[in-house]
C-alpha cells in the first residue's frame, strides 16, 4: 500500500467477517443487505495512486453490481464523486484499478455498496489494493 493509510471500522449494522469465501489466509467482510455499504478512509498522498476492490457477487445485471464510490475531496484534485461499478460475473471480480493523479494529501472517504435490490444476498468483500 506504499505510504497510504487505511483507517477502518469493520463491524457495523450488517457487516460482518466471513471466514467461507475470500483468500484462504485471511477472512473476508460480507454485506448482508441490499442497498448496504461499507466506506472507509483513505489518506492518499500526492502523485499517482491506483485503488481497486476484489467482490463477489451474485448477479450480474449492469444495475445490481456492487459498486465503487470514491467521494470528492478538492484537497487532492478529486472535484467529483468517483463512481466505478464492478465488471459482469456471479464470482470473485475486481473493481478497478481506478487510477489518480493526486495533487495533495488529504483524507478520501471510499464506499463499496451492495446493489442489490431484492434477495437479501450478501456482498463478500475480500481485499483492498492502493498503490
Amino acid at each position: 500500500m506504499g505510504n497510504d493509510t487505511f483507517g477502518v471500522r469493520p463491524y457495523v449494522y450488517g457487516l460482518s467477517k466471513d471466514t467461507t469465501e475470500g483468500s484462504p489466509t485471511s477472512p473476508c467482510l460480507r454485506l448482508e443487505y441490499p442497498a448496504s455499504f461499507w466506506r472507509f478512509r483513505w489518506v492518499a498522498k500526492a502523485g499517482q495512486r491506483r485503488i481497486a476492490v476484489r467482490v463477489k457477487q451474485v448477479k450480474s445485471a449492469a444495475n445490481q453490481r456492487p459498486t465503487m464510490i470514491i467521494r470528492k475531496n478538492a484537497m487532492v484534485g478529486l472535484t467529483s464523486d468517483w463512481i466505478e461499478t464492478a465488471p459482469a460475473g456471479t464470482d470473485w471480480v475486481t473493481i478497478g484499478p481506478v487510477i489518480f493523479n493526486f495533487t495533495g494529501t488529504d483524507m478520501l472517504w471510499v464506499e463499496v455498496w451492495n446493489n442489490l435490490y431484492i434477495d437479501n444476498a450478501p456482498l463478500f468483500i475480500d481485499r483492498i489494493t492502493a498503490t
